[in-house]
């Protein structure tokens, strides 16, 4: 969501994460398996961060954008008398 800061989104998903692990048949595998998820989405996440936090025109269009134009589908080609290769 546009506006919420990074590490609180990391932190919730930590949380949610640990949530989910009181209800494992393995909870301390479970949370050790959380923390290296939540390792990897402190250090790999920030691209991903940043493009959510801007809004794609194609999924919310407004009436200053015009829609990507359309291509008309490419014409037949037409070869010439097939090639036969004899030999090797």
């Amino acid at each position: 969501m546009p506006g919420i800061n990074r590490r609180y989104c990391d932190l919730q998903l930590k949380q949610e994460l640990h949530r989910r692990c009181e209800c494992s048949a393995f909870p301390l595998g479970c949370r050790m398996v959380a923390n290296m998820m939540y390792m990897q989405v402190r250090l790999f996440g920030r691209r991903p961060y940043l493009n959510s936090q801007y809004q794609s025109p194609y999924h919310n269009p407004s009436p200053y954008y015009a829609p990507p134009p359309v291509y008309p589908a490419p014409a037949p080609v037409v070869y010439p008398a097939p090639v036969v290769y004899y030999g090797y």
